[in-house]
């Protein structure tokens, strides 16, 4: 999760999904791990296209295989994380050894 500070989206990301998602089928197989926009880590610094908070990045070995721009409420988060979770299980992810 990219993110910036003072950013509602973001607040409002924490507040409604944040507690919950480690525990869910999607924050067991994607542990969340965030970040803050113009002070990416050295790992990080790939990702493109970072203009919006939250942005959410799915990456395997480095490589982007999902990302949710923004957050609208948890319904339309949650639909477009199992999108994400579904294609990676029909592709057989995550199996890469980085």
């Amino acid at each position: 999760m990219f993110e910036t500070s003072g950013c509602p989206w973001c607040v409002k990301w924490h507040r409604e999904v944040g507690e919950i998602y480690p525990k869910t089928e999607e924050g067991q197989l994607l542990p969340l791990r965030t970040a803050r926009l113009g002070a990416l880590p050295r790992d990080l610094k790939k990702v493109k296209n970072l203009k919006y908070a939250p942005t959410f990045v799915v990456l395997e070995c480095g490589r982007e295989l999902g990302r949710i721009v923004g957050y609208q409420g948890d319904d339309l988060f949650w639909g477009e994380m199992s999108v994400i979770v579904a294609r990676m299980k029909s592709e057989g992810r995550p199996k890469a050894k980085c």
